[in-house]
């Protein structure tokens, strides 16, 4: 999803269900993803470009990368990813490349029988401490 004008776009309750391949939602603008649910991708949401958006109150299950953060850009919004449920995937979360190191806040995100819960490569700063961890 790449809108022409470059405006914030939202995305909400929508479900992408996939059959184990390719990807679920890619997101290359500034945005909110909300109460969205990704089920069965290689990886399930994927925010890339140049940009910054951030998915609250969504569902990731049975994915080999439930949420994946790979934007090359400088630009941040909201930082808090908050109410996220991560089950049985791969990897939970992949912070492969983050805009600037403002602080990512997983705040009532629920991580639950992933392979990993949060690879993080080029060490961003990320708070768990209201986490649950199964």
């Amino acid at each position: 999803m790449t809108p022409e004008n470059g405006s914030t776009i939202t995305v909400e309750n929508v479900e992408f269900r996939g059959d184990g391949t390719g990807t679920g939602l890619t997101v290359e603008a500034d945005g909110r993803i909300r109460n969205c649910g990704f089920y069965g991708w290689d990886t399930g949401l994927l925010v890339g470009g140049v940009h910054w958006a951030d998915p609250v109150g969504c569902w990731f299950e049975n994915n080999g990368v439930g949420f994946c953060f790979d934007s090359a850009g400088d630009y941040f919004n909201d930082s808090y990813f908050e109410g996220n449920t991560f089950l049985h995937n791969e990897i939970a979360v992949d912070l492969v490349r983050v805009p600037r190191a403002k602080e990512i806040n997983f705040q009532n995100c629920r991580f639950s029988g992933n392979g990993g819960n949060i690879r993080n490569p080029s060490n961003y700063p990320f708070n768990i401490s209201y986490a649950t961890f199964e």
